[in-house]
């Protein structure tokens, strides 16, 4: 049972009128695979999807990430199911959008305490601290997390 790093990955975003950055968690096989979770759409349409990202480092927005914990591949099913449970709120983008999902989702993961399942972060100043310091390294053509992980 191996169990691989989780991780809020951040994607650079140019002319949203609220974000800066997109958030997704990440569940990382290697450095290119990815079991991803997130909201897709526009603030009327807002979805949770999930998707195996078979080129995940090879994306030009991709900012770096911050580790918050680790999860076992028999409970990726598992977390695809539970993650259906956040809460979506349509039509307020300045009080609802894919990094308030994130942080959502990580508590909901704590708090269910699932075996194979460690969160270890769900801190939304730790969190935004560490993704700032990462974009920071990322405009150095510095190494992000992906790059730590497995190289």
């Amino acid at each position: 049972m191996s169990a691989y790093p989780l991780i809020v990955a951040q994607y650079d975003l140019q002319g949203h009128k609220y974000l800066t950055e997109r958030w997704v968690l990440a569940a990382l096989e290697t450095k290119k695979k990815a079991h991803i979770f997130q909201l897709i759409g526009n603030t009327d349409n807002l979805k949770y999807d999930t998707r195996t990202e078979s080129n995940f480092d090879g994306s030009q927005t991709l900012c770096g990430g911050c580790m918050v914990g680790s999860i076992g591949l028999e409970q990726i099913e598992w977390m695809k199911e539970k993650l259906g449970e956040v809460p979506i709120i349509r039509n307020h983008p300045e009080e609802f959008d894919c990094q308030v999902w994130v942080i959502e989702s990580l508590r909901l993961l704590k708090e269910a305490a699932r075996p194979g399942v460690e969160i270890k972060l769900v801190s939304e100043r730790g969190i935004r601290k560490e993704l700032k310091e990462e974009k920071e390294r990322w405009e150095l053509g510095e190494d992000t997390l992906e790059d730590r992980l497995f190289d």
